[in-house]
């Protein structure tokens, strides 16, 4: 067995923050970290504007092997539960994380826009690290101001080796606000999510591991990257349900 990580929305494998590493020392299963089109090391690519070219992108740069079990945050986590639909052959297990679909929750609770000031920040701000340490100031709640500065530098240094088009931001906010789910799922399915995440409304997953039938993990006040938040609270429910 193998397990492949995918993050989201303009995201890349460095915004883990080690955290597939650790997964595999933990476990000993093999991990695999592909970016998606549009960012990291494919950065010069062109996003999809629909999550099944996402998948199909990363089956063909998958190495070759067994099953493998997906684990994704937000839109990666969208990511993997299409490939399970279309392909549950190929899929062990899915995780996802602080997931949403459109078709079961409104826009606003995919995205919580009362915090628009903040968003308009990112959008306009051209110091790559104060809009990091923004994203990061709607996205967690547990980290220390000692964390968030580390890693609002280190991760101004990931956008400068590998920016993200505004084109193919765009084209992943269209993928992810298109994405939909109507059955349960033929693989084996966790759903991860906090009660504190401010970006997007809990009741999102709530509302997809109903109709996935899938087995819930829910922290308390984490943020919406409980993978910074809660890294082991995180890596003990991968662990234990592997």
């Amino acid at each position: 067995m193998r397990a492949l990580f995918l993050r989201g929305l303009t995201r890349e494998i460095r915004h883990w923050d080690g955290l597939p590493e650790k997964f595999q020392a933990l476990t000993g299963i093999p991990v695999i970290t592909l970016d998606l089109p549009g960012a990291g090391e494919n950065a010069a690519l062109t996003s999809p504007t629909n999550i099944n070219h996402y998948v199909e992108f990363l089956r063909k740069h998958l190495p070759k092997g067994g099953p493998i079990t997906l684990i994704g945050i937000s839109m990666g986590g969208m990511i993997a539960l299409r490939w399970a639909e279309l392909y549950p052959g190929e899929v062990h297990k899915v995780f996802t994380i602080n997931s949403s679909a459109n078709n079961l929750s409104t826009a606003n609770e995919r995205f919580n826009l009362s915090h628009w000031r903040v968003l308009l920040k990112v959008l306009m701000t051209s110091d790559l690290e104060n809009k990091e340490k923004l994203i990061l100031s709607i996205t967690t709640n547990l980290i220390t101001d000692q964390k968030k500065e580390e890693l609002g530098k280190y991760f101004k240094q990931v956008q400068l080796e590998h920016p993200v088009s505004k084109r193919s931001s765009l084209n992943q906010l269209f993928a992810g606000r298109s994405f939909q789910v109507f059955r349960k799922s033929e693989v084996p399915t966790h759903v991860i999510y906090s009660l504190g995440d401010r970006l997007v409304h809990s009741s999102c997953s709530k509302k997809l591991a109903e109709v996935l039938k899938a087995q819930v993990h829910i922290h308390p006040d984490a943020g919406h990257d409980i993978p910074l938040d809660a890294p082991e609270w995180l890596l003990s429910v991968l662990a234990n349900n592997i």
